[in-house]
């Protein structure tokens, strides 16, 4: 029983979105390679950018990712590895740069705990108690 309640606790492997292979990878040339080539290489991105941090770069950008990660029990998931491509592109499509990032490279986002504020008041247990008598009546027949 012993060995049986610690095989429950053995780490579950996850990867999750896009593993790209790193020789399809190293076959991408800037300069030569459009978005039809890469798609045939590649496959569909991950996800597209959607704006551009800064108006002089007009550059489209298609982004790879993927993220292996560990879990035990109930705990949180552990990250292993994680790999994004990042790919640039011309105003006529032609592949302009390749960039990978790894896990090393990732940054640690802080969430923010705030909540937003609602209009009205919250009401006490005892306005909500009397506040909810002669609601519940059935219909007279």
């Amino acid at each position: 029983m012993l060995l049986t309640g610690l095989a429950g606790c053995a780490p579950t492997r996850d990867v999750r979105g896009h593993v790209v292979n790193v020789d399809a990878i190293a076959a991408l040339t800037p300069g030569i390679d459009n978005q039809t080539s890469v798609l045939q290489t590649l496959g569909s991105p991950t996800a597209l950018g959607t704006f551009d941090a800064n108006a002089v770069d007009p550059l489209a950008r298609w982004y790879y990712i993927s993220r292996t990660t560990d879990t035990v029990a109930f705990f949180n998931e552990d990250v292993i590895d994680q790999q994004v491509v990042a790919l640039a592109f011309d105003n006529a499509g032609v592949l302009v740069a390749v960039t990978e990032f790894g896990l090393a490279d990732a940054v640690e986002v802080a969430l923010v705990g705030r909540s937003t504020p609602t209009r009205g008041r919250e009401l006490g247990i005892w306005e909500q108690l009397i506040g909810n008598i002669g609601r519940f009546n059935t219909p007279a027949e």
